[in-house]
């Protein structure tokens, strides 16, 4: 089979996990469950913490739905690090799986939102609709064969992180939100700028990456409309994107080489930031 079918697929759904990623942000109601913070007898991390996880599940399950469909073969080889089980407040264990149409699929999230209906018929119809295409793939990639391929995916899990950006704004007040802050030379350190859905194809019997989509659902636009954010590699050859929490001893050798780092959160968005050219490397040590 010619890799870019799978591809198409692949880069046709992460618009569609974009499209969910969005809708949380832009819908009061799984908004608010997502940075309600609670304080006293009324806290409860529990839903909170579920409810992130939710988001990243349903978009795991929903791409395993859309690769079993397309690509029988490839059914059980879609990985990733979330568990589809929940149990809720009333102790019942519940597996998120896309089921045969969106009522069936809100009824089943309704049950993990513990009764919230208007949530759970929010994301079902996102998971429901068709895919997309506004990006077509090269139809010259190579033939692969697919008992020797499987997928990861890496949802839009740095939520919690990008959340404790003390960024300030209202509910529905998204282009405040998206714009992030703590921006370094155009390199944006933490904020929903900085979330990402990763997918990647690797070779099951030695592990050798294959292919890789990127989708960045809260991109912000250039500044002028016209020219890209990012900056020549041509004139930033000595800067590199390190992690937030990469070591003193690594930040200071770098440093001693004339070497800048500039700091940021997801691993998506800092691979991001060097295929735009705007850093000339991504060094993790860890």
């Amino acid at each position: 089979m010619s890799l870019s079918s799978l591809l198409q697929v692949l880069v046709d759904f992460s618009a569609k996990a974009a499209s969910i990623a969005q809708t949380i942000r832009e819908d009061k109601e799984l908004f608010s469950l997502l940075v309600e913070e609670k304080t006293g007898k009324s806290k409860n991390i529990r839903f909170d913490q579920d409810f992130k996880t939710l988001a990243d599940v349903l978009i795991q399950q929903t791409l395993c739905d859309v690769i079993n469909k397309q690509f029988p073969a490839l059914k059980g080889r879609v990985y990733g690090e979330e568990q589809a089980c929940f149990k809720n407040t009333m102790g019942e264990t519940i597996t998120v799986a896309v089921q045969a149409d969106a009522s069936s699929t809100a009824a089943l999230l309704a049950q993990v939102l513990n009764g919230n209906e208007k949530a759970a018929d929010a994301l079902a119809q996102e998971v429901h609709k068709e895919l997309k295409r506004d990006v077509l793939v090269s139809s010259a990639l190579p033939t692969v064969p697919l008992e020797e391929l499987a997928i990861w995916i890496d949802p839009i899990g740095r939520w919690a992180h990008c959340l404790s950006a003390p960024v300030h704004f209202q509910p529905d007040s998204t282009a405040e939100y998206i714009k992030g802050n703590e921006l370094t030379n155009g390199v944006t350190r933490r904020g929903l700028q900085c979330v990402t859905v990763l997918l990647g194809v690797f070779n099951t019997t030695d592990g050798r990456p294959i292919a890789g989509v990127v989708n960045q659902p809260f991109a912000a636009a250039p500044a002028n409309g016209t020219e890209s954010a990012a900056t020549s590699v041509a004139s930033r050859l000595r800067c590199v994107s390190v992690s937030s929490s990469e070591s003193d001893g690594v930040i200071e050798r770098l440093a001693a080489a004339g070497i800048e780092t500039l700091p940021a959160a997801g691993a998506g968005y800092k691979a991001l930031v060097v295929i735009n050219s705007q850093v000339q490397a991504y060094v993790c040590s860890k």
